[in-house]
């Protein structure tokens, strides 16, 4: 923030533990692969206390949203990466759930995430599933298809892009590049069940897309899926290495599997 501490002064930030219940959570995948599961339940554990910690000290339930900030002078601030970070965290109790999800993805006074913090918001609202999957990508598409309009040929730092900080923007930035994850991940639909895509899941959502084909790479080698939507769900194909293995969702039928 702008507002420095002053001597004597407790102020507590929301992201910052949110990020610290995340890096837990992923510590204890990292130990549970490597056979640690022991010290992987140690980490849940304290995730898990971090983030009813967390819900308890800064969720406001006139706003129905958590505050950035808590204790002394904290100022009233309320943003969408905070809400996202709490949903991803696990501390967002399952009845407020869907409420949250709903309110990231309508207008709101909340502060608007970066381009860069907006994996945070777009994947905390898809792990709702099918409910807001539509709304996400015509946002994503909306968002970077403007810069495409603009002639852009990689991901720009910002929204502005050349013209931020006055003219020195950078218009080539990889943590801006949320749809090249997204889309592989949600609207193609490839997500991995165990470390390196040993065992994977095809389960697109419905983006609103009749078709999509592409290619995800993976330490084993790419993995290639193409679908269209019929009446009855999903139709396709799915091509991966045969050190993987391949779990599809229910209203995905396989027309040809190689592996």
């Amino acid at each position: 923030g702008h507002e420095r501490i002053q001597p004597g002064e407790v102020r507590y930030d929301a992201p910052l533990n949110l990020f610290f219940a995340m890096a837990l959570r992923a510590g204890a995948m990292v130990a549970a692969a490597c056979g640690s599961r022991g010290e992987a339940a140690c980490w849940n554990a304290l995730a898990d206390s971090v983030a009813r910690l967390v819900h308890r000290k800064f969720w406001v339930p006139v706003a129905k949203a958590y505050h950035t900030y808590a204790g002394d002078r904290a100022p009233e601030h309320i943003c969408e990466l905070t809400q996202a970070l709490a949903l991803l965290s696990g501390a967002v109790p399952a009845a407020l759930r869907d409420m949250l999800r709903q309110r990231l993805v309508e207008p709101t006074s909340w502060v608007e995430t970066t381009l860069s913090q907006s994996l945070y918001k777009y994947e905390a609202v898809l792990g709702g599933g099918d409910a807001h999957s539509r709304a996400v990508v015509e946002a994503v598409a909306a968002e970077w298809g403007a810069m495409l309009r603009k002639g852009a040929t990689s991901f720009w730092e910002t929204r502005l892009g050349g013209e931020d900080f006055d003219g020195g923007g950078s218009q080539c930035h990889g943590w801006s590049a949320t749809p090249a994850y997204l889309f592989g991940a949600y609207v193609l639909g490839v997500r991995p069940l165990e470390p390196g895509f040993a065992a994977f899941r095809v389960e697109p959502l419905d983006s609103g897309q009749e078709s999509a084909s592409g290619t995800v790479p993976t330490p084993h080698g790419p993995i290639a899926v193409a679908w269209r939507r019929t009446a009855r769900g999903y139709e396709g194909t799915v091509t991966h290495p045969a050190a993987c293995r391949c779990e599809t969702s229910a209203n995905f039928k396989v027309l040809r599997i190689r592996g």
